[in-house]
Formats: structure tokens, C-alpha cells, sequence
């Protein structure tokens, strides 16, 4: 079976995958012995699933955004409409969760936590300031400035 056809098939399992990479990585007649060529393999995967991880992350803090839009939006609506946004507000909510879970699975829940939650309060702000006209002041906009420098810095220290 080629390395293209083990990937696509739906009973592809992780091993299969990790095997076809392995190959790819480490073509015959490489000199590299084989508990090295294991071991960069390893490596190799292990920061692609980190990667993409944090790619996960940031979706997970944008859907906590979203969810806050949804909260701010029904409190200024009344009737059927106020429930769509509370709808909006669920799904946002469970989409977020379910992107944190995923994205916990491989980076340290501490930094992941924090990272999510910063990006949830500074879309917040953010959105608060441009669609629901909340006043711009020096200390608020400074605060969010610290905000995003710590995000950055656990971001760079957790690696």
C-alpha cells in the first residue's frame, strides 16, 4: 500500500500515520541509526500536533469573543430575537470548550488557560469599544497593551 492510500483510508490509524511520515522523513538508505530516526520522528510529530494546537487555541479564544458579542447583543434585544442571540451564545460557548479541550491536549493547561482567556478579554474589550461604543480611555487601552505582551510571553516561554 502506498504512503498516499494509507492516509486517505477512514481506518487509517495513528501508528499508520506515523509510520508513513516516518518513511517520508528518512528515506532508504539513510545513515541515520534506527533508535535516532525514532526519536527525530517523534520530535517531528510532536511539534506539528503542538502547532497546530495553538491554532486551536486562538480559535477557541475567538469563539469566547463570539459568545461575549452574543451576551452583549441580547442584552440590548428583547423577544425572538434576543433568544437567537442567546442561541448564538450557546453554540459560541460550546464550540469554545470543545476547541480548549482539544488544544489542552498537548500544550500545558496553565499557559493554555491563560492564553485562551487573555484573547477572550481582549476581543471582549475590543468589541466592546467598537460595536457597543464603550468609552477609550489611556489606562484601558494600556492594560489591554500589557495583556497581549504577557499572551506573547507565555506563548514564547512555553515552548
Amino acid at each position: 500500500m502506498k504512503t498516499s492510500q494509507r492516509l486517505t483510508n477512514p481506518g487509517t490509524r495513528h501508528r499508520d500515520v506515523i509510520y508513513c511520515t516516518f518513511i517520508q522523513l528518512f528515506p532508504e538508505g539513510n545513515k541515520i541509526n534506527l533508535p535516532v530516526k525514532i526519536i527525530l520522528a517523534g520530535l517531528h510529530f510532536t511539534k506539528h500536533f503542538a502547532t497546530m494546537n495553538w491554532i486551536v487555541l486562538i480559535l477557541a479564544g475567538l469563539f469566547e469573543v463570539i459568545f461575549a458579542f452574543c451576551l452583549g447583543k441580547a442584552k440590548v434585544t428583547t423577544g425572538n430575537e434576543m433568544y437567537s442571540w442567546y442561541a448564538g451564545f450557546a453554540l459560541a460557548l460550546g464550540s469554545s470548550m470543545v476547541l480548549l479541550v482539544k488544544a489542552i491536549q498537548t500544550l500545558p493547561i496553565g499557559t493554555a488557560y491563560a492564553v485562551w482567556t487573555g484573547i477572550g478579554a481582549i476581543g471582549t474589550v475590543l468589541i466592546g469599544i467598537v460595536v457597543f461604543k464603550e468609552p477609550v480611555t489611556f489606562l484601558r487601552l494600556f492594560f489591554i497593551s500589557t495583556l497581549i505582551a504577557s499572551i506573547v510571553g507565555l506563548k514564547i516561554v512555553s515552548n
